[in-house]
């Protein structure tokens, strides 16, 4: 099987849109969250919290008619995936549309101001705020399509909705897609955009931060005084590459995906889905080593996500400990 490195890499984000303006916010410590006082009047919502990216606006090239059915998360998409393009030397490239360059990439929902349209219509029986690009602003795989059709793409196209793990996702499947020699090339990743109702889906949970009055200070993870999580919006995009097709074209290779797993993990009857759980974390082990083709010491960094509760926090720590001690284990 082929092996999959990284060439490109874009990004959106509130703390910058290049890597050294997000890499200077990291080393001093400071965050993009702040207080939404556009949210005060959602009386039902706890948090007021959440990171915005303030000012984004579409590049000036792109035209009225690109733009037409991209809401603000094909936005973001679109634009990480050019900033990746151009990071790997593909920016104007001709041979990304021969059908060698597919796309994966995950959102967990669409465009919510064009959902709200929808259902306005299923409440009133009006469609005035409707028209031919509503549903491909709205629907959720409107990332992947908008990335695909903005850039003439003709490979494979895997949209990816899986809540937090909808990026992740995306790269998981375009690593195997290059992998198995069904695509040389692959743009990889994942957007959000900002909207309220994804606060009070983890606030009815009782997930998000309430330290209002604190922004700077939030969210706060592994640390004894952590309260919750903070939403955000925007996108990152990579480049995935066959690493042989890389190496001949002379490219800047980032990084290597070794390997990728997403696995459905059950809880136990009568244990709620923020608490945690993991019955034995050695199969987590088993499966990445066995993706990877390698030892599991050899595998220096693993991601994981579930949903970080203040409760599951601790369920969290717990497992990353059995996980280490599985490590550890023959």
């Amino acid at each position: 099987m082929g092996r999959v490195v990284i060439t490109g890499v874009g990004g959106i984000s509130a703390l910058g849109s290049s890597w050294p303006d997000i890499r200077a916010c990291l080393r001093a410590g400071r965050n993009a969250v702040r207080y939404m006082t556009e949210w005060d009047s959602l009386t039902d919502l706890n948090t007021r919290l959440a990171a915005p990216i303030d000012g984004f606006k579409p590049p000036a090239h792109w035209t009225r008619k690109q733009l037409r059915s991209m809401g603000r998360v094909s936005q973001f998409a679109v634009r990480a995936s050019e900033l990746a393009l151009a990071d790997a030397g593909f920016a104007g490239d001709p041979s990304i549309k021969d059908g060698r360059m597919g796309v994966a990439c995950g959102s967990s929902v669409g465009s919510t101001p064009d959902i709200r349209n929808f259902v306005e219509m299923l409440q009133t029986g009006k469609s005035g705020g409707l028209n031919a690009n509503s549903y491909v602003r709205m629907m959720p795989h409107t990332a992947a399509a908008n990335v695909g059709i903005f850039f003439g793409l003709t490979g494979r196209i895997i949209p990816t909705s899986s809540a937090c793990t909808s990026g992740s996702q995306g790269i998981g499947y375009a690593c195997e897609a290059i992998r198995s020699g069904r695509q040389t090339l692959m743009l990889a990743g994942g957007a959000e955009e900002l909207c309220p109702s994804e606060a009070i889906a983890f606030d009815i949970l009782y997930a998000t931060s309430r330290r209002n009055d604190s922004p700077a200070q939030t969210p706060r993870p592994y640390d004894k005084d952590r309260d919750g999580l903070v939403v955000g919006e925007g996108a990152a995009m990579f480049v995935l590459e066959d690493r042989d097709h890389a190496l001949t074209r002379g490219a800047r290779i980032h990084a290597e995906v070794v390997g990728a797993d997403h696995r459905l993990r059950q809880r136990p009857r009568n244990r709620h889905r923020t608490r945690g759980h993991c019955r034995d974390p050695r199969h987590v082990i088993a499966a990445r080593q066995s993706h990877a083709h390698q030892h599991p010491e050899k595998l220096p960094w693993t991601y994981t996500r579930r949903l970080r509760s203040a409760r599951g926090l601790v369920h969290d720590r717990n497992d990353e400990r059995r996980l280490v001690r599985a490590h550890d284990q023959p």
